[in-house]
């Protein structure tokens, strides 16, 4: 089986990122899909769905990576993607595995979120975005942990640990929404957005 992710290259209309950026606005767009192979922006992108090792590449621009190195968290064998480690998420992962597969969406999202921060603190642009995708896919794998209504009424202690650490993740994401209020100020305008 020949597995193909679609690219920049597949894309046959601008993105809002290049639009804009043509409109004289700066831009930084992190964690999305078909952002590489990279083009010139206004501003910055870093994609998504790519692994690490090709993540300083694919990013724009060029000197981007070395002004990122100092920032706590930026490590680019989590913030780029692990195909089997993602591949293993959408099957049947094996209970041993979810704890471990779950701490590593938190430590990727830390990583991602540290790069906006400091980006948003030292370079800003008119327009930030980013994805946090550990969403989807937690709520893929872990739905029944996470639905109050599916919730086990007596968890086993794997259970228990999952459910806690599903908690632990969701509650990141809400202090990053709140850190990037803080980053906005009364001026600034958030949108949050979801492909369910």
């Amino acid at each position: 089986i020949i597995l193909r992710f679609n690219t920049g290259r597949d894309r046959h209309v601008p993105t809002i990122w290049k639009y804009l950026s043509d409109c004289g606005k700066r831009i930084t767009a992190l964690n999305y899909y078909g952002l590489a192979p990279a083009e010139p922006v206004n501003g910055h992108t870093m994609p998504g769905f790519v692994p690490g090792r090709y993540l300083k590449r694919s990013s724009f621009p060029a000197d981007l990576f070395s002004r990122l190195e100092q920032v706590p968290h930026f490590d680019v064998s989590v913030l780029g993607l692990d195909l089997d480690i993602e591949k293993e998420g959408l099957a049947e992962m094996p209970a041993d595995r979810w704890e471990e597969w779950i701490r590593l969406h938190i430590e990727r999202e830390r990583a991602w979120f540290a790069t906006m921060e400091y980006l948003m603190e030292n370079e800003p642009s008119d327009l930030t975005a980013i994805v946090f995708d550990g969403v989807d896919k937690i709520q893929h794998l872990a739905y029944r942990f996470l639905d109050p209504k599916h919730v086990p009424t007596n968890p086993t202690p794997w259970e228990a640990n999952v459910i806690k650490l599903c908690h632990s993740y969701f509650k990141q994401i809400d202090d990053f929404l709140g850190r990037t209020l803080e980053l906005l100020g009364e001026d600034g305008r958030l949108f949050i957005a979801s492909d369910h």
